[in-house]
């Protein structure tokens, strides 16, 4: 049974648009997410972290190297400005993240969690979602997936959001100051 973590906790703030969409993830909101995950507390990478969401979104998920698709396709993502993309079969309910091996580290741990954020977030047409209040608007310029979000966009901020805290609770793990069991209300 799948859970979703935002349900539980109140509204957050003001809207991202001053209208009536709901407000940006918080660090607070992602722990809770972290808690449902069961990785609160804990250090852990990408691998992990994908691993922990194929449950709670009813999909496969898949991490494969951008060349074992094409030897081209990192230098045609470059050209097309992104650094790493996800598609998702909705026929095998599997989501396939691809992410260059030529990346240093940390922006192929940062690549990795920002195409998860956008799984986690509800981007994909999968049956279940870790967030659950509606997507955040794609707004202007923004008609996913033919064209990238401007990164001025709700849905991208929130998937850059997701893919930093991501990034900092996994590498703190027990010393970050979100993972208390104070937000622990599972």
């Amino acid at each position: 049974m799948r859970t979703q973590v935002r349900s539980v906790l109140p509204s957050s703030g003001e809207s991202v648009d001053g209208g009536s969409h709901r407000a940006l993830l918080t660090p607070e909101e992602f722990q809770e997410e972290l808690v449902v995950l069961g990785l609160s507390g804990e250090e852990f990478p990408p691998q992990a972290y994908l691993e922990a969401l194929e449950p709670h979104l009813e999909i496969e998920i898949l991490l494969r190297p951008a060349e074992s698709v094409a030897e081209t396709l990192p230098r045609l993502m470059a050209r097309d400005g992104k650094v790493a993309l996800v598609k998702y079969h909705e026929e095998h309910r599997t989501a396939v993240v691809l992410v260059p091996d030529n990346l240093p580290p940390l922006a192929r741990v940062l690549a990795t969690h920002h195409e998860l954020g956008h799984l986690a977030a509800g981007d994909m047409p999968t049956p279940g979602r870790l967030a659950s209040n509606p997507p955040l608007p794609h707004g202007p310029g923004c008609d996913p997936p033919t064209k990238p979000c401007p990164a001025d966009c709700p849905r991208e901020q929130e998937v850059e959001l997701r893919a930093y805290y991501a990034t900092v609770a996994g590498a703190l793990g027990p010393s970050s100051p979100y993972a208390g069991r104070m937000y622990d209300v599972l």
